[in-house]
């Protein structure tokens, strides 16, 4: 499957999942011999043995960046095998974050040095190992760092069927605990936007750590959040299961955008408190949310249709980059592709992936890890 786009532009996608067919996809999207760099798609379930990709990765003449999702979307498709690679021209720079778990990892100097040489870029890409502890720190620093002028988008790498395993593409090949972040010369606008709303709230977060809240309003959180959503879910933790209730009932934290960020919880602990994808600090407030799917549909259609009027670039070279929660595919199921068609404007080409958090923010709006969130990005077709 390939669109050209415009001459320097190269979209492919290789059906196969396989390490041929990868081979293929890079040879393909680079063969004018122009390309500064590929942005690598691809899935989980794909069969890639690892000391032979990092053969690939590590000998290829040209940069490579991206990551390993539950799924990728291809048109108004979503798939759960296979690899998208897409061949850029113009000016990037790729900076490369390991061991981001490490106490020594100091981001400020890192993303300090990058910000010195982003003269020119107008957008960035950030991937990022979704088993590192520092995910919220690092998208805190790179607001201080770049401000809000900066658009970016990005997602969370890994799938929760191979947790702790290398999920980022990079020319020292596969990697794990880390964070790809890339600069790049494109003109863009992102559209950020969830359709979950409050049902109960505001709590104040008494005490937590990380993405581990312990209390809301002093009491242990878990036992907050149960009582609100088995009132009015009519549904019972001790008979479903904490998935079977809580994958519509996430959290919603009060910041200074229209829309609250959302964060999905994913566990409680004997002590009463409540695991989340992402971090939630001590002293902010959170409401418990709710939705239906016509209700997120709709915003995943606003979110496009923010990212179209931000987006300052000429409107007869565009495309359309989206980053959408794979637990949002969960909870629609076959009306996912519902989601995907309200995304689809004009006929653009259009490729993402399903991440389990997504980066986005630019223009007024400060970067943010998202959760349930559809975050969509249209780029210049360089």
């Amino acid at each position: 499957m390939e669109n050209g786009g415009r001459k320097a532009m190269h979209i492919h996608m290789d059906l196969a999942g396989s390490l041929p067919g990868f081979e293929r996809g890079l040879e393909t999207v680079t063969r004018d011999g122009d390309i500064q760099g590929v942005l690598v798609l691809s899935c989980a379930a794909n069969d890639f043995p690892f000391f032979e990709m990092n053969l690939v990765l590590r000998t290829r003449p040209f940069t490579i960046f991206g990551g390993i999702f539950p799924s990728i979307v291809y048109g108004t498709r979503r798939f759960e095998r296979g690899t998208i690679f897409v061949g850029l021209s113009r000016a990037l720079k790729v900076v490369v974050i390991p061991s981001l778990s490490g106490e020594e990892m100091n981001l400020r100097k890192v993303l300090g040095s990058a910000a010195l040489d982003s003269e020119g870029m107008k957008t960035m890409m950030l991937f990022v190992d979704r088993s590192s502890p520092n995910i919220g720190s690092l998208v805190d620093e790179l607001t201080s760092t770049f401000g809000v002028g900066m658009n970016c988008l990005g997602g969370a790498t890994g799938s929760p069927a191979m947790p702790q395993n290398p999920c980022l593409f990079s020319n020292d090949g596969l990697l794990d605990d880390a964070a790809i972040l890339v600069l790049l010369d494109l003109e863009s606008g992102i559209g950020v936007s969830h359709g979950w709303e409050s049902i109960r709230g505001p709590y104040r977060v008494t005490e937590s750590e990380g993405n581990v809240i312990r209390t809301l309003d002093w009491k242990p959180a878990f036992e907050v959040y149960r009582d609100v959503v088995e009132t009015h879910s009519g549904r019972r933790f001790a008979e479903e299961g904490f998935w079977g209730v809580t994958r519509s009932y996430p959290l919603g934290v009060t910041k200074t955008a229209i829309e609250k960020v959302v964060r999905d919880p994913f566990d409680s602990g004997p002590d009463g408190s409540l695991s989340c994808m992402g971090d939630v600090p001590e002293g902010v407030f959170v409401d418990i949310l709710h939705g239906r799917a016509d209700d997120l549909i709709t915003a995943a259609g606003r979110a496009s249709t923010l990212a179209n009027l931000a987006f300052q670039g000429s409107a007869k070279h565009r495309m359309i980059l989206l980053m959408d929660c794979i637990s949002r595919v969960q909870y629609l199921g076959n009306r996912f592709r519902e989601e995907i068609q309200a995304i689809h404007h004009d006929r653009l080409p259009m490729l993402g992936a399903c991440p389990i958090g997504q980066v986005g923010g630019g223009g007024k709006d400060p970067i943010e890890f998202h959760t349930k969130t559809a975050v969509v990005g249209v780029l210049e077709r360089p």
